[in-house]
């Protein structure tokens, strides 16, 4: 659903050239998914090393390994695709631009000198990969959770001060919700404690919590959105799990296409737009038809991604990647960390 949030906040300014009357401005909390991502991946980082036995280096190879491999093979994609069919996609393709981008090295845009990626939407993966650092760094420490909210405060300080232009993109890009991480970290750490919630306060949790995104009150972001995103993963951890296995099975199927749809959504509405412009389409389709049809492609094309290329990128790259990630480990001293984990 966060996803899919981030798909209709990119293909509402698509919408105007089908329907001449839609106002982009109608639809103003998609770009809230992103914000949802971020708690979400706070909350997972504290759950996968739950048992205590992911090291520093186990823990950053594994992230790289489930988040990098598709996203190299779509900068590649996306790039061709503006060099050789530019109608569909608007874009650079220069050799250093994109290898920076596709290890996750913050660059200014050749074209602009914006700091995005090859693949838009990428700049939050930027930051993504700056918290699994300083997530993995704290691995180091027995008080890995001190150790991770001073290399937290450390960092944002440090980027916001910071006069090099790569390095300041952290603080000028996240805005304050950077922070939005720990707010996944500390709801982390409160549901390992298997603190007992009734359904009907998750539930309403959850509804509040999107309510305030959709009309969040005039303070910053990682205050209005950021805390309801925080009250949206809260109620849907506690709330009671689909009760038919067909709809379980669907969600989970959803949840699984969701970084191919993150991904690849971006070059799918460009190309839909340029396909419905060379059919002599433009202002003839209704927003309430052309959004759904732009949004429906680009789940169509996500579920392709995840079941022909993602799911054989994580068997032949990933799986290796975490087995060296294993073998480095086990090589290595263990750290105050894990033997107090132990």
């Amino acid at each position: 659903m966060a996803a899919l949030a981030v798909v209709l906040h990119h293909v509402r300014w698509h919408a105007p050239v089908f329907d001449k009357s839609f106002n982009p401005l109608s639809i103003t909390w998609g770009h809230s998914g992103v914000d949802v991502f971020f708690v979400i991946s706070g909350f997972l980082m504290v759950y996968i090393i739950r048992n205590g036995r992911l090291g520093p280096g186990e823990f950053i190879l594994r992230r790289f390994a489930r988040v990098w491999p598709l996203y190299a093979v779509m900068t590649l994609a996306v790039a061709a695709i503006v060099t050789f069919a530019p109608l569909y996609y608007k874009g650079d393709a220069d050799p250093a631009y994109v290898i920076k981008s596709m290890f996750f090295i913050p660059t200014a845009r050749p074209m602009d000198g914006h700091y995005y990626p090859v693949i838009g939407p990428g700049w939050t993966l930027n930051l993504e990969i700056a918290f699994y650092t300083l997530f993995g760094l704290s691995l180091f420490f027995r008080r890995w959770v001190v150790a991770l909210a001073i290399l937290g405060a450390g960092f944002m300080l440090a980027s916001h001060y910071s006069s090099i232009p790569a390095f300041h993109f952290y603080s000028a890009a996240s805005g304050g919700i950077f922070l939005e991480f720990f707010l996944g970290v500390g709801l982390g750490l409160l549901y390992l404690r298997k603190i007992q919630v009734p359904a009907m306060v998750a539930v309403t949790m959850a509804i509040v919590g999107a309510a305030l995104i959709i009309f969040p009150p005039p303070v910053p972001r990682h205050i209005g959105i950021g805390l309801p995103a925080l009250m949206v993963v809260f109620g849907a951890l506690y709330m009671p799990s689909p009760s038919n296995a067909r709809v379980a099975r669907l969600f989970d199927f959803l949840g699984c296409t969701s970084y191919a749809l993150y991904l690849s959504h971006f070059a799918v509405l460009s190309a839909v737009r340029r396909v419905g412009i060379n059919a002599h389409m433009a202002g003839t389709i209704p927003a309430s038809i052309y959004i759904p049809a732009a949004v429906a492609a680009c789940m169509a094309v996500a579920a392709l991604i995840y079941w022909f290329i993602e799911k054989r990128l994580e068997k032949h790259v990933g799986v290796p990647m975490r087995r060296l990630g294993d073998e480095i480990s086990s090589a290595l001293p263990e750290t105050p960390a894990k033997i107090a984990a132990r």
